[in-house]
């Protein structure tokens, strides 16, 4: 798992972590110390056992700096999760390394990535017994409004 670092997209990977374990799966979950640690300062209805199953990789990422949020913006989007989203791109080559180290070990590896992250798990095509998923941490609902104001209306 490769969640981009902000609060909701750690939670729904780490949910979805906390199934794929209960089928006997072994999970990697990959991300920053700081945000990993967040994520499992946060769990909560959990058997305390069951964190201990999932395989926490915690890479460093260098220091930065965001901007308060500016709801007032004509354009919404999240602008102070912009200096997150250009420092976690400093998390490829510690995580293709871990993919590296997991292909050897196991016969098919599998990647689930948050959408946000795809340029950190863009080495995935040059494992051979790799393949990568793409989470979308947006709902459908809001996916389909989103088209349906597209449409020109005629």
């Amino acid at each position: 798992m490769v969640p981009f670092p902000a609060q909701g997209h750690l939670n729904q990977l780490l949910h979805l972590s906390h199934l794929v374990i209960s089928y006997g799966i072994p999970v990697h979950y990959a991300g920053s110390a700081m945000h990993n640690h967040q994520a499992k300062v946060r769990v909560q209805g959990w058997d305390p056992e069951s964190l201990t199953k999932i395989q926490f990789h915690n890479f460093q990422l260098p220091p930065y700096t965001s901007p308060p949020p500016k709801p007032d913006l004509c354009v919404p989007f999240p602008v102070h999760l912009q200096p997150l989203f250009d420092i976690s791109t400093h998390l490829r080559k510690p995580v293709s390394e871990l993919l590296d180290q997991l292909s050897a070990k196991y016969r098919r590896i599998i990647v689930v990535h948050d959408s946000m992250m795809a340029s950190v798990v863009q080495d995935v095509k040059v494992i051979p017994n790799a393949e990568s998923f793409r989470f979308v941490t947006v709902p459908a609902f809001t996916q389909f409004f989103g088209f349906w104001q597209a449409i020109p209306e005629s």
